[in-house]
C-alpha cells in the first residue's frame, strides 16, 4: 500500500468512536464451550477436506460457531457482546484448525515409505560388513580389482583387515538418512491397522511439542510489543480485520437481509456440496471422479502443440468463492504464472525435450510430481524476487518499523500489563530454547551459524512482517530461507549431516497474525488478554482433537491413497522435493540424471527467473505512477504462487473472480461489498454441512470390517 493510499485509508476510516468504550471480556463460560465445540465436531469436516479436495474449511467454521452460539444466547435472553462474538468466531477456527499430526507425523510417515524416497535417491554409506547383506555389497575398485564384487568367500582372512580400515560400502535410500526422532522406522509406519499408539511415537511428538511450546512463547509475546508499536502506536489500519470485525458486529445485531442471504446461499451451497461429494460418500469409486478437480490432461494431450500442458477446474466450492475476496488483480497474477509454467513452459520443455519424464495423457497429477525438477530453479528464482522486492522496495517501512522500537522505550514501559523489556527476554529466550533442541538433535551443526541467524531473523522479520500486514493486509514471505542457510554452511565445509532437513526450525515468524488478532481485538473493544487466553487454550485441546481424528482416519484407509485423492497427490510432491534438497548436501547414486543436483539447481534459471520478476516489479512501479494507472497491473506474490500451485485452483479462483464481477455489475459495488462475506459464509456453510454429513457416512462405511470367526 502506498503513503497516497495509505492516507486514504485513514481519511475514509476516521477513529471509531467504539474507542472510547470499555474493553470486555471475551472468554466467558459460554463462550469457552465453542472450544470443544470445534475441536471435536467441526474439525473432523475440516480434516476430511483437507486430504480429499487440498480445501479448508476454516473460514465456514467461524461463521458456523458464530451464527450457532449468536442464536443460542438470544434464547438466554442475553445476546452475545461483540468481544464475546470476537472470540467464537477466532477461537473456534483455531480449536478446528490444528493440523499439527497430519504435517509432523502422517508427512514423515509417508516419507518414511515413500517410493521415490526409497527407490530414486539413493547414497552410499560405510557400515561394519557384518551389517550389509550380500546383495547389497558393492564393486571397491582398488582392494579386488575394479569391477568386482566383494564376495565373502573371497575374502577370507584378509576380511579383518579390510574392516578395520574401511568397512564396507552400500546403499543407502534417503528414506533411511531419516533419524527415528523425526519418524519411526519402517516398519512400525508399515504395521496395519496404522496407529500413533505406538512406543517409537514418543519422541517424535515430543520433540514437536517443545518445539511448538518455544514458537508459541516467542509468538506471543513479540506479538504483543508489535501490538504497542503497530496498533497502539502508529495505528496502522490493517485492511483485513476490519471485515471480521465488522462481522461480528454484524451477527450480534437483528440484521434479516443478512439472515436472508446466508439462507439463500447456504442452500446452494448445500446443493453443490450433495453434487460433488455425496456419490464418492455412498460408495461411488474415487478413480476418475472429479476430486479434488476436474482433470482435462487425457484429452487436451492428443492435440499435438499442446503436449505437456495441464488443463482442468477445481470442483470444490471454496475454490470459486475465494474469487469473491482475494483481489482480482492477484487472481490474474496467479492464473498468468500457472499458465506461463504449467501450460506454454511445460509444452516448451516437452518439444525442447527438457522434460524427459513427460508420456502423452500423464494426468495432472503426476505430470505436477515429474515437473518439479524441470522448474526448481525458476520456483526458487520467483520466489525469492517476489518476497525480497516487497521489503526492499519499501524502505520506508523497514526505517519506520526500527525507528518505532528505538522509541517504544519510555512512551510504552508498559504493554498488557507486562514490561517490554520483560516480553523481549521472553522472545529471544524462547528463540534460544529452540535453537538448543536443534542443536541436541544435529550436534554437528556449527552453532555460530544457526544461533545468530535465529535470533536476528526471528526478530527484525517478525517487525517487518507485522508492519506489512498492518498496511497493505498481506504477509512478506521470503521462500526457501532454511534452505539457503543449510546449503550455505555446507559450502563453509561444516558438518551438517542428513538431519538437518528434518530436524525442527528454530525461527519463529508467527507474531504478525498475532498482531493483527490484537488489532481486532481493539476494534470489537475485546480484552487482549482474553483473546490470549482463550487460543492457549484452544489450541491444545485442538491438538489433541487432531491426534484422536488423524489417528481414525489413518485407520480407515491409508494417508495416502485413492480414498484421501488430495493427499494421494500432495506427498508425493512432499517427499520428492524433501530428496531433490537432500541432494545439495548430500552425494546421490542414481543413474536417472532428472534428479541430479547439477540439473535441478540451475543458477543460470534461478537468475533469470530473478531478472523477468524484477522487470516486472519496474513496469509495475512505472504503470502505478503513471496518469492511467492507479496500483500495481500485476503481483508478484500472485505470480510466484500461481507458478507451484496445481493450475485447477487458479482456474475456479478467476472463474470465482469473473462471478464476482458480473454480481458486482448487477447489483452494484455498495451492495456487493456488504453482503460478499455473507454470500461466501453461506456457500461454504452449505457445502461444509454435507462435507461433515458425508465424513460421518465414510468413516462408518469403511470402519464395517469383516469379523473372522
Amino acid at each position: 500500500m502506498s503513503d497516497r493510499e495509505l492516507d486514504q485509508f485513514e481519511r475514509d476510516v476516521p477513529m471509531d468512536p467504539r474507542d472510547l468504550e470499555p474493553e470486555q471480556e471475551g472468554l466467558t463460560g459460554r463462550t469457552s464451550l465453542v472450544i470443544l465445540y470445534g475441536a471435536f465436531i467441526l474439525m473432523p469436516a475440516n480434516l476430511y477436506l483437507l486430504l480429499v479436495a487440498g480445501q479448508s474449511l476454516i473460514t465456514p467454521i467461524h461463521f458456523i460457531a458464530l451464527i450457532l452460539w449468536v442464536e443460542m444466547c438470544k434464547f438466554s435472553r442475553k445476546p452475545l457482546t461483540t468481544a464475546e462474538a470476537f472470540i467464537v468466531y477466532s477461537v473456534s477456527g483455531v480449536a478446528a484448525g490444528q493440523i499439527i499430526f497430519y504435517l509432523y507425523a502422517i508427512h514423515p510417515a509417508y516419507f518414511r515409505r515413500a517410493e521415490i524416497a526409497t527407490t530414486a535417491f539413493k547414497t552410499l554409506k560405510v557400515v561394519p560388513w557384518k551389517d550389509v547383506p550380500p546383495e547389497a555389497w558393492l564393486p571397491v575398485s582398488g582392494l579386488m580389482g575394479a569391477g568386482k564384487s566383494l564376495l565373502l568367500q573371497q575374502m577370507g582372512a584378509a576380511q579383518r583387515v579390510y574392516e578395520s580400515l574401511l568397512g564396507a560400502t552400500k546403499a543407502v535410500p534417503f528414506s533411511e538418512l531419516a533419524p527415528t526422532w523425526w519418524a519411526p522406522p519402517k516398519h512400525v509406519v508399515d504395521a496395519t491397522p496404522h496407529s500413533f499408539l505406538h512406543a517409537e511415537w514418543l519422541v517424535p511428538i515430543g520433540i514437536g511439542i517443545l518445539v511448538w511450546i518455544c514458537h508459541v512463547m516467542a509468538d506471543v509475546s513479540l506479538g504483543i510489543v508489535c501490538r504497542e508499536l503497530f496498533v497502539k502506536g502508529e495505528r496502522l489500519p490493517f485492511p483485513f480485520a476490519h471485515p471480521t470485525a465488522d462481522a461480528c458486529i454484524a451477527l450480534t445485531q437483528e440484521r434479516p437481509d443478512f439472515r436472508r442471504i446466508f439462507t439463500i446461499t447456504g442452500l446452494l451451497g448445500t446443493i453443490w456440496g450433495l453434487i460433488i461429494y455425496w456419490p464418492v460418500a455412498v460408495g461411488k469409486k474415487i478413480v476418475n471422479y472429479p476430486i479434488p478437480w476436474a482433470d482435462f490432461n487425457a484429452k487436451i494431450h492428443t492435440v499435438g502443440w499442446l503436449r505437456g500442458a495441464n488443463a482442468g477446474i477445481a470442483t470444490d466450492i471454496l475454490a470459486f468463492t475465494g474469487g469473491f475476496i482475494v483481489p482480482f488483480r492477484v487472481i490474474c497474477s496467479m492464473l498468468i504464472g500457472g499458465i506461463a509454467i504449467q501450460v506454454v513452459g511445460n509444452v516448451i520443455a516437452v518439444e525442447t525435450g527438457v522434460f524427459r519424464r513427460f508420456v502423452s495423457g500423464m494426468s495432472i497429477r503426476t505430470t505436477l510430481l515429474n515437473q518439479v525438477p524441470v522448474w526448481m530453479s525458476v520456483f526458487i528464482g520467483g520466489m525469492v524476487a517476489a518476497g525480497l522486492l516487497q521489503i526492499l522496495g519499501r524502505p520506508k517501512e523497514m526505517i519506520n518499523t526500527f525507528r518505532g522500537l528505538g522509541s517504544s522505550g519510555r512512551a510504552a514501559r508498559e504493554v498488557g500489563g507486562i514490561n517490554i523489556f520483560v516480553l523481549l527476554i521472553l522472545f529471544f529466550g524462547s528463540v534460544v530454547g529452540a535453537v538448543a533442541i536443534f542443536k541436541v538433535l544435529i550436534p554437528t551443526f556449527p552453532i555460530w551459524y544457526i544461533a545468530p541467524f535465529a535470533l536476528i531473523w526471528s526478530f527484525v522479520f517478525s517487525l517487518i512482517d507485522a508492519r506489512a500486514i498492518g498496511t497493505t493486509g498481506f504477509r512478506v514471505d521470503p521462500p526457501y530461507v532454511r534452505q539457503a542457510l543449510i546449503i550455505g554452511a555446507h559450502k563453509t565445509g561444516a558438518d551438517v549431516g542428513h538431519g538437518v532437513w528434518f530436524a525442527p526450525w528454530p525461527i519463529a515468524l508467527g507474531a504478525s497474525g498475532w498482531t493483527q488478532n490484537f488489532k481486532i481485538c481493539d476494534l470489537v473493544r475485546c480484552k487482549a488478554s482474553s483473546f490470549i487466553k482463550a487460543a492457549l487454550i484452544a489450541t491444545p485441546v485442538g491438538m489433541l482433537a487432531n491426534f484422536i481424528f488423524i489417528e481414525i482416519f489413518w485407520r480407515i484407509a491409508d494417508i495416502p491413497s485413492a480414498t484421501y485423492p488430495y493427499a494421494d497427490t500432495i506427498l508425493p510432491i512432499f517427499a520428492q522435493n524433501l530428496c531433490i534438497w537432500m541432494t545439495t548436501t548430500t552425494p546421490v547414486m542414481n543413474p536417472d540424471p532428472t534428479y541430479s543436483a547439477a540439473s535441478i539447481f540451475k543458477i543460470t534459471w534461478m537468475f533469470y527467473a530473478f531478472g523477468a520478476f524484477f522487470i516486472i516489479y519496474l513496469a509495475n512501479r512505472v504503470y502505478a505512477a503513471s496518469r492511467v494507472g492507479r496500483k500495481e497491473l500485476l503481483s508478484l506474490i500472485g505470480l510466484a504462487v500461481g507458478m507451484a500451485v496445481p493450475l485447477p485452483f487458479s482456474v475456479s479462483l478467476f472463474v470465482g473472480g469473473v462471478l464476482a464481477i458480473l454480481i458486482r455489475r448487477r447489483w452494484g459495488k455498495e451492495w456487493f461489498d456488504r453482503y460478499r462475506n455473507v454470500m461466501v459464509a453461506g456457500l461454504v456453510v452449505g457445502e461444509g454441512i454435507v462435507i461433515g454429513i458425508c465424513a460421518a457416512i465414510a468413516a462408518l462405511k469403511n470402519s464395517l470390517v469383516a469379523i473372522p470367526y
